[in-house]
């Protein structure tokens, strides 16, 4: 979905019980005969999560407001139709989407369809149901309003340290720290180590 370079991103779904280490497999594009991006190393899924992948981290913050889980140049999704498959550090094909009937290289054998899923202006190509994969054009739809991409959030705490207090008074204190990611997270503080009275933004 998107302007090509700024905006388009793609959604995976990990439907298993445990996390799936998604580093070194590729999505390609045109029914696996063009551009070929290939995730990080280090990167995966947790179970019953979403992890989206972006084109350009200012394009995604501008259109929904948050962080995606990875940035990456990703293959052009073709307006006028493609297909994108998904293939683990073995080469074997975890899964696939096309739509409008493809690219030049067509659409998977069985897809079912030459012209759906359909995504016109502001729509998302979506799997209707992310438990069932039939291999065929009707486990897919589309979302309106350029969709609800989902991600995994943040899931590791920031490391804080260098924690000091300055210009101390009756009502108030200036509390400098430094972390090891960037953050909005709240301070808790109180008179008794574990005991915290107020919290501030």
């Amino acid at each position: 979905v998107g302007t090509d370079s700024e905006e388009e991103w793609i959604e995976l779904y990990n439907n298993s019980t445990f996390a799936v280490n998604i580093g070194g497999w590729t999505i390609t594009d045109n029914n696996g005969t063009g551009f070929t991006y290939t995730f990080p190393e280090g990167v995966s899924i947790e179970p019953a999560t979403k992890l989206t992948v972006a084109a350009n981290e200012a394009g995604f913050r501008n259109l929904y407001f948050y962080t995606a889980d990875v940035y990456g140049l990703l293959p052009f999704l073709n307006n006028g139709g493609d297909t994108l498959i998904l293939k683990d550090t073995m080469g074997f094909e975890k899964d696939f989407v096309a739509w409008e009937g493809g690219a030049s290289a067509g659409i998977p054998d069985g897809w079912g369809s030459t012209s759906n899923p359909w995504a016109g202006t502001g729509k998302t190509i979506v799997r209707t149901d992310p438990t069932v994969d039939t291999d065929t054009a009707s486990d897919w739809g589309y979302a309106t309003n350029n969709g609800y991409p989902e991600t995994q959030g943040d899931i590791t705490p920031p490391v804080i340290s260098n924690v000091a207090a300055a210009s101390v008074g009756i009502y108030d204190a200036v509390i400098e720290y430094t972390t090891d990611e960037a953050a909005d997270s709240f301070i808790e503080y109180g008179t008794v180590s574990g005991s915290y009275t107020q919290t501030l933004s």
